[in-house]
């Protein structure tokens, strides 16, 4: 393990950031328009470095900005370039996941895939599609939920939608705050996201 943040290079050119210490990793899965260098910006990798929270930043497929080579929005393809990553850099250890947007549709997947022990989600898109609700429903993974008042992309009912249908739900309205929630309340954001991490 190191104590130090690293960056580096996945399959098909995706950059990463990790920081490989003991605890839970938090595995962060940044918005369509976004790179894993967001989670900089904001001071979160930072904030968890201080922390000594574990984590791993990386660009994903679908993301249309990021360093990959080739972009892919297909879920499968996402899953398992996620799921290979992740397991050769932390193993076995059960992570929580962080995804904003569409890398919180992404997380959302990745849960019901293999085991997570918290999921963190900034206005996930298409979180009451399919059978995404009867599934958390019915498991006992606790879930922070994170909402803009002035998002314009994901309405607040369906936010409302998930908190009354999966139990283990909280739902925090950051007011005055966009879509990306974070880039308004980057302070306020941070400390939930380590709040929860040390909660969980």
């Amino acid at each position: 393990m190191t104590s130090e943040p690293r960056v580096g290079e996945a399959g098909d050119g995706c950059r990463y950031v990790i920081l490989r210490i003991d605890g839970r990793p938090l595995v962060l899965l940044h918005g369509y328009s976004f790179t894993h260098e967001v989670w900089e910006e904001i001071g979160l990798l930072k904030r968890l470095a201080e922390e000594e929270i574990p984590y791993l930043a990386p660009d994903m497929p679908y993301g249309a900005k990021t360093s990959c080579r080739t972009k892919s929005r297909a879920r499968e393809d996402n899953i398992n370039f996620l799921r290979g990553l992740y397991r050769q850099k932390f193993g076995g250890r059960v992570p929580i996941v962080l995804g904003a947007s569409l890398g919180g549709y992404m997380a959302l997947l990745y849960g019901m895939m293999y085991p997570v022990a918290g999921l963190i989600l900034v206005a996930p898109v298409w979180s009451t599609r399919g059978d995404i609700l009867g599934y958390y429903s019915e498991r006992e993974i606790p879930i922070l939920l994170i909402y803009g008042e002035k998002d314009d992309i994901v309405s607040i009912d369906e936010m409302w939608e998930f908190k009354e249908m999966v139990p283990t739900a909280e739902l925090r309205v950051y007011e005055d705050a966009r879509h990306p929630a974070y880039l308004d309340k980057p302070e306020r954001f941070n400390e939930d996201v380590v709040e929860f991490c040390k909660k969980v």
